[in-house]
């Protein structure tokens, strides 16, 4: 899977792009829905789940709609 990730990162021109990145955003996504990340990541302690969740809000933003 690295092997994959990093030809797409590098055929993208993308820098600094990890596997951890992606369970990362799972394990904030679990959170914020409610479910419990430390049991989703399998981690044993806490401390190792929240070294995971990234705590800052980017907005969603939504293109223009067209009618037809």
């Amino acid at each position: 899977m690295r092997d994959l990730l990093q030809r797409y990162v590098d055929k993208a021109g993308l820098d600094d792009i990890h596997l951890h990145d992606f369970r990362a955003k799972a394990i904030t996504d679990a959170n914020k829905q409610g479910h419990d990340p430390q049991a989703l990541a399998g981690h044993t302690t806490e401390a190792q789940t929240v070294r995971y969740l990234r705590d800052k809000e980017i907005p969603r933003v939504y293109g223009p709609r067209f009618k037809r």
